[in-house]
């Protein structure tokens, strides 16, 4: 097709200025093309924007957020465009040309960003010694029967994970959301009447002092006045029965309160 019949057929079809012909009468994009396409891509991340902020929603009304608040992450990606429209729009108007507003946004945006990386980076740090710790957490379970009952805090996972891959078939009581609250002595009373073995991991790097964990660690540390305890290894102790007089180790608990440790507290994202 020549360029003029493309032109004449382009602008017969209603699509606005027909664009100009490049090398082999390929028509070339005009900035009226290029603005559109852009506006229906911004239209199209505004309209999934706010999809995904509905979801938000549903999550803040059947999940909590003490809890489960990383699930809320899931529509940061897609509220990007929400926000960058919202601020980019409010700084056009207040420092009256979009070229001044995109910058301002931009170095806003870096700023924002590198000051919450700076933040959280403790956050990450101790986040990132958990998980390397999980790996190895197998050698700690081989001190303890394969069929054992453990509380292990931060560890859990690494306990289900290594269940699940057949090195054995402990049972666990995790924190967060399966963690029993004051409810925690009469479970770990059930286990050991049915003949179970019960073992607690005191290490203070899996229980941390912060927002509700602290509700977690106030439980363990009242443990040593209904239980006794064997130690089996530096951090780990088997609890048992009032009665077992044979059991005289003492696993010093409430040195897992924030009180006694002022040091990891300050790391807290949400201290308290």
């Amino acid at each position: 097709m020549q360029s003029s019949q493309f032109r004449e057929k382009y602008v017969a079809l209603g699509r606005g200025p027909a664009p100009r012909m490049g090398v082999g009468n390929l028509p070339t994009p005009s900035r009226h093309l290029i603005l559109t396409g852009m506006h229906e891509v911004i239209e199209f991340l505004l309209r999934y924007g706010y999809w995904v902020l509905f979801a938000n929603v549903l999550l803040l009304l059947n999940y909590s957020t003490a809890i489960g608040w990383r699930y809320l992450s899931t529509g940061l990606p897609a509220l990007v465009p929400l926000c960058s429209n919202f601020l980019f729009q409010y700084l056009s108007r207040r420092l009256g040309t979009e070229r001044r507003a995109f910058i301002t946004a931009t170095v806003a945006i870096a700023l924002i960003g590198i000051a919450i990386g700076v933040y959280l980076w403790p956050l990450r740090s101790a986040t990132r010694e958990v998980r390397a710790a999980a790996n190895e957490y197998d050698k700690e379970l081989t001190k303890v029967p394969r069929d054992a009952v453990m509380i292990s805090g931060a560890q859990t996972v690494a306990i289900i994970y290594w269940r699940g891959i057949g090195a054995g078939e402990w049972d666990v009581i995790g924190p967060g959301a399966g963690w029993p609250g004051p409810q925690l002595p009469v479970v770990i009373a059930k286990h050991l009447n049915r003949g179970r073995r019960v073992f607690l991991d005191a290490d203070p790097r899996w229980w941390q002092p912060c927002g509700w964990h602290v509700a977690e660690v106030e439980e363990l540390a009242r443990l040593e006045s209904r239980f006794h305890f064997r130690r089996i290894s530096s951090t780990i102790y088997e609890i048992r029965p009032v009665e077992d007089l044979s059991a005289t180790d003492h696993p010093h608990l409430e040195n897992l309160l924030p009180e006694r440790r002022p040091g990891d507290s300050k790391k807290c994202f949400n201290p308290g």
